[in-house]
């Protein structure tokens, strides 16, 4: 661990050097990167990363977080280096997805730079497919929490770093104990399962924004390597027209506060209250099978006994 750590740190200074002062993102991105590629998990860059990499050779300006993508299948190997990760200082942020009521697919990771988006794709139908779910108010935010704590067992990390009271601390963690000691039992499954539900449907209610994220596959299929920040990174093949797809024609002159978010052709809104649909968009979530069931849950569409959806 300190040869890693003493590496990523000197890497991180010879490209703030060059690039400017990402120092504190460059060495969390660097020891991420050697954790990742030890438990043989394959990532690339992706998104506003990929973006600002392929552009300017550097995060773009003003950028919030850095983008990586992988594929869902890869999920517990990731989940077996959280330790780890753990003790070198990052904080883990799982998500549940009260739209789909299922595990998100974003886990990111923080410490002392940006915040480190891992985008976990399950591919259906020739996309590659994770779910959008975002608050929207303070309701929805509380909802969530309430949701984590049922799902994981744990208080939010982010809600123990608001707290600056020891003693409240300490009373946070003996509740979590108790949570945890709780969830165990046989008989609380079926609450807890029922409480997730409800709380999900009153989530959506109250104006949480959700759908999916409905990328073609097959620019995840092929990569090739390239330099960022003086590390080797996979990159999809065709780079070039995957931000053109997502960020249209002028991407290189792309402008952080103009583009990107749920103004992307592969961000799918299906919530009542932030509809975001056109003709691209419902030939995506046609072909994913996704709809929108009783209660605005969106669910994929069951199988009929020749194989496709009904």
């Amino acid at each position: 661990m300190i040869g890693m750590r003493s590496y990523c740190q000197r890497m991180s200074e010879l490209t703030c050097e060059r690039f400017g002062g990402e120092m504190e993102t460059v060495r969390d991105l660097c020891e991420l990167k050697i954790l990742l590629e030890k438990a043989g998990i394959h990532f690339w860059l992706q998104s506003g990363t990929l973006l600002g990499c392929m552009a300017f050779g550097h995060i773009i300006p003003g950028d919030r977080d850095i983008d990586l993508g992988m594929w869902m299948r890869d999920r517990c190997k990731f989940v077996a280096i959280i330790p780890q990760l753990r003790a070198l200082g990052f904080r883990v942020i799982e998500n549940y997805d009260p739209g789909r009521e299922t595990l998100h697919g974003l886990v990111s990771v923080k410490r002392d730079g940006l915040l480190i988006h891992l985008k976990m794709y399950e591919e259906v139908n020739g996309y590659a497919v994770m779910g959008i779910a975002r608050n929207t108010n303070l309701s929805t935010k509380i909802l969530r929490n309430i949701i984590h704590i049922l799902y994981f067992n744990e208080i939010p990390e982010h809600l123990l770093q608001l707290c600056d009271n020891s003693v409240l601390i300490g009373l946070i963690q003996i509740f979590s104990k108790i949570l945890r000691i709780a969830f165990r039992q046989k008989f609380f499954q079926p609450i807890r399962s029922a409480l997730i539900a409800v709380f999900s449907r009153f989530w959506r209610k109250w104006g949480g924004l959700y759908g999916i994220v409905a990328i073609p596959a097959h620019y995840f299929f092929k990569f090739r390597h390239t330099e960022f920040y003086g590390m080797k990174f996979l990159v999809p093949a065709n780079s070039e027209s995957y931000l053109r797809e997502e960020y249209g024609d002028d991407w290189k002159r792309f402008d952080p506060s103009g583009k990107g978010g749920l103004e992307k052709i592969s961000h799918i809104v299906v919530s009542p209250s932030n509809y975001n649909m056109n003709e691209e968009r419902q030939k995506r979530l046609k072909a994913v099978a996704y709809e929108v069931a009783p209660g605005a849950k969106l669910v994929l569409r069951s199988k009929k006994d020749d194989g496709q959806f009904s």
